[in-house]
C-alpha cells in the first residue's frame, strides 16, 4: 500500500449542539476536518443557542447553498471601482499586463481598458456558502469544478486539504472512474487515527468557471461519514487552488482566480492589501504513522500573537469554520476557558472533550505594522494530528469574515485587507 499524505483536513468542522436530554438533536459526525465533528454540551433554554452552533434532526442532514450573485451588475462595479485609481497606477497594472495604452488620452479610457483586460485574465465567481442549518452563521465555501463534457459539480472549498476529495458516487458513476483503479494510500484522522485505507486516483481534465486546471491527483473518499449532503461531490485541495493566485473577498461574497503569480508581477490591483509573510507548514506525519511517509506537502501558514507576545505559525484553513488552539497556547496567552465546552469524534469513534476561548489574534505586514481581530471563539484541545503540521493553532472562517484575502501558495506569498 502507497502512503502519501494527509488527506483529512486539521480543521474542526461540523460544530454541532447536542444536548443530553434531547435525542433528537445530534452532532455531525466526521465533517471533514480530522475527521471529527464537535457537539455543544449546554442547556437549551427557549431557542438561542450561544455560539450560533447549528442543529441536525435525527437520521438527516438540513443543508442549504447559499450563493452571492455576480451578474451583469458587476462589471460595472468594477469601473467605479478603477476610477478611484490614480491614473499611475492604472498604468502600472497594463504595463505589468503587457497592454498599450497609447491611444488612451483620458482616464476614463484608461479605466476601460484596464477593465477589460482584468475580464480577459482572471474569473470571479460567487462565493457560495453552505451552511448545516438556516439558523446556524456557520459556513464552508462551495466551488464548481466542471470536468469537461462529464458534468460541473460542487466541492469544498478547504485550504487546509493537500489534495483533492471525490465522492465514490461521483467517481465511479459519474467521472467513469472504474471501481478497483489506482492504487491504495493512506491518511490520517484529526485523532490521530491512522490507517485510513484510501483510493488515489488520476482525475479527468477539469476547470473551474472556464479557468482550465492542470491534470492532478485525486483521493476517492466516501462523504458520507462526513455529513455532508449527498449534493457535495468532494473536497477541493491546494493540489488545485495552487495553481492560482485565489482572491477571497468575503465582504462582497466573491472569489477570483487570477494567473499563478499575477499578483507579484503587479497584474491585478494590489490597493487596499497589506503584504503578509506566508510560513509554509510542511507535514510531518512520521510522528503519527507507523511507516514512513512523504514530505512534499505545504500547508499555507501565518505567524501570529495570541497574546503575551506568544509568536506562533498559524495554519489558514479556509475549510474550517471554527479556529483551533491547543490548551498551552490558550494558557499562554491568558484566555479564560470554558472548560468541556466541547466534544469531538474521530474517525474510529475517538472522543476527546474541547473547550471555548475567546482571544484576540494578532497578525504583522510585512512593515511589522499590527493587524488585530477581537475576540475570535477558539475550540481548544490538544489534537494528535496538529503534531503532524508541527502547527498549533488553526484559523478558520471566522477570522476572515470581514477580509479580503489573497493566497498566492505559487510565490508563497499572502495579501490581506480588512473592513470595519
Amino acid at each position: 500500500m502507497e502512503t502519501t499524505g494527509v488527506y483529512l483536513r486539521p480543521s474542526p468542522t461540523g460544530f454541532v449542539p447536542q444536548h443530553r436530554n434531547c435525542p433528537s438533536l445530534h452532532s455531525v459526525p466526521n465533517v471533514p476536518g480530522f475527521g471529527f465533528g464537535l457537539r455543544k454540551n449546554l442547556q437549551l433554554h427557549g431557542r438561542k443557542l450561544p455560539l450560533g452552533l447549528s442543529l441536525r434532526r435525527a437520521g438527516s442532514w438540513v443543508g442549504r447553498i447559499q450563493a452571492s450573485s455576480v451578474g451583469s451588475g458587476e462589471f460595472q462595479s468594477e469601473i467605479e471601482a478603477l476610477r478611484k485609481m490614480r491614473v499611475i497606477a492604472i498604468k502600472q497594472e497594463l504595463d505589468a499586463l503587457g497592454v498599450s495604452y497609447r491611444d488612451c488620452f483620458e482616464k476614463e479610457d484608461l479605466v476601460k481598458r484596464l477593465a477589460r483586460e482584468r475580464r480577459r485574465t482572471w474569473h470571479r465567481l460567487p462565493m457560495r456558502k453552505l451552511k448545516s442549518t438556516a439558523a446556524s452563521p456557520k459556513e464552508y465555501i462551495i466551488i464548481p469544478l466542471t470536468f469537461g463534457n462529464l458534468g460541473t459539480f460542487d466541492f469544498l472549498l478547504d485550504t487546509g486539504c493537500s489534495t483533492t476529495l471525490v465522492s465514490p458516487q461521483v467517481a465511479h458513476n459519474k467521472l467513469g472512474i472504474l471501481p478497483g483503479s489506482g492504487t491504495m494510500s493512506r491518511g490520517l484522522g484529526g485523532m490521530g487515527d491512522g490507517g485510513l485505507a484510501m483510493r488515489k486516483i488520476s482525475l479527468p481534465a477539469m476547470n473551474i468557471g472556464g479557468k482550465l486546471c492542470k491534470s492532478v491527483e485525486g483521493i476517492i473518499m466516501d462523504l458520507a461519514s462526513t455529513g455532508l449532503p449527498p449534493s457535495v461531490a468532494g473536497i477541493v485541495g491546494l493540489n488545485v487552488l495552487s495553481q492560482f493566485d485565489v482572491e477571497f473577498d468575503f465582504v462582497k461574497e466573491h472569489i477570483t482566480l487570477y494567473e499563478a503569480g499575477a499578483v507579484e508581477r503587479g497584474q491585478c490591483s494590489q490597493e487596499g492589501l497589506q503584504k503578509l509573510a506566508m510560513i509554509p507548514i510542511s507535514f510531518n506525519l512520521q510522528k503519527l504513522a507507523e511507516e514512513p511517509l512523504p514530505m512534499a506537502f505545504t500547508l499555507p501558514g501565518v505567524q501570529v500573537d495570541l497574546g503575551g507576545g506568544n509568536m506562533q505559525t498559524a495554519l489558514i484553513d479556509l475549510g474550517s469554520s471554527l479556529s483551533v488552539t491547543t490548551p498551552d497556547i490558550a494558557k499562554r496567552s491568558g484566555a479564560t476557558l470554558e472548560m468541556a465546552a466541547f466534544s469531538g469524534v474521530g474517525v474510529g469513534g475517538q472522543q476527546m472533550p474541547f473547550s471555548r476561548a475567546d482571544m484576540d489574534v494578532t497578525m504583522f505586514n510585512m512593515a511589522k505594522d499590527k493587524i488585530v481581530f477581537k475576540k475570535i471563539p477558539f475550540a481548544v484541545g490538544d489534537l494528535p494530528a496538529l503534531r503532524a503540521i508541527e502547527c498549533n493553532i488553526i484559523l478558520g472562517l471566522n477570522v476572515f469574515s470581514r477580509t479580503r484575502l489573497v493566497l498566492c501558495m505559487s510565490t508563497k506569498d499572502l495579501y490581506l485587507q480588512t473592513f470595519v
